[in-house]
């Protein structure tokens, strides 16, 4: 059947150059005594091992390198950036100042007055002084001292009552 055709031949080591073993006997090796020191000493002994152990430090110190390249040239835009509308700011800030100064000044508001709103200047003989008259407000009474008068006063009807005495007081 197809499961005899295709048996798997059992594995034919052949000896290194120079005297050692070959790759094959050295994993046939490790695979029956494994442990990891073992694993270590025949690892590091592997010229391959190392050239790639290397390569990778080497790699990893590159990714760190652009990482930390990439993160430093984004700061510096971020702060041109900002300096950039700081300027900008500065700029609509003064520009701001000056117009409000100019908005507010004493010529252009009687400017304004007179041509656009149609008013003169008042003449100090045309000048009425008026003096108002305060209304005597009465003396506000602790709560305590008359709970009776301080439920009338609460009273709608004594609201309106005050309202129409102050409003009699202040003609």
């Amino acid at each position: 059947m197809i499961g005899e055709r295709y048996a798997v031949a059992p594995r034919v080591t052949r000896p290194g150059i120079g005297g050692r073993p070959s790759p094959g006997r050295q994993w046939a090796a490790i695979s029956t005594r494994v442990s990891p020191w073992r694993l270590y000493q025949t690892l590091g002994d592997s010229p391959l091992v190392r050239i790639t152990l290397a390569m990778a430090l080497l790699a990893v110190a590159s990714l760190l390198y652009l990482t930390q390249a990439s993160q430093v040239s984004v700061f510096q835009y971020n702060i041109a950036y900002l300096q950039a509308q700081r300027v900008q700011l500065t700029g609509d800030n003064t520009a701001l100042r000056a117009q409000a100064i100019s908005l507010q000044s004493l010529a252009r508001v009687q400017h304004i007055a007179t041509t656009r709103l149609h008013m003169i200047t008042p003449d100090i003989r045309s000048t009425l002084w008026v003096s108002p008259i305060y209304p005597h407000l009465p003396t506000v009474r602790r709560l305590d001292e008359d709970t009776v008068a301080a439920q009338q006063q609460s009273q709608p009807l004594y609201w309106l009552k005050d309202f129409v005495h102050f409003v009699r007081a202040s003609l």
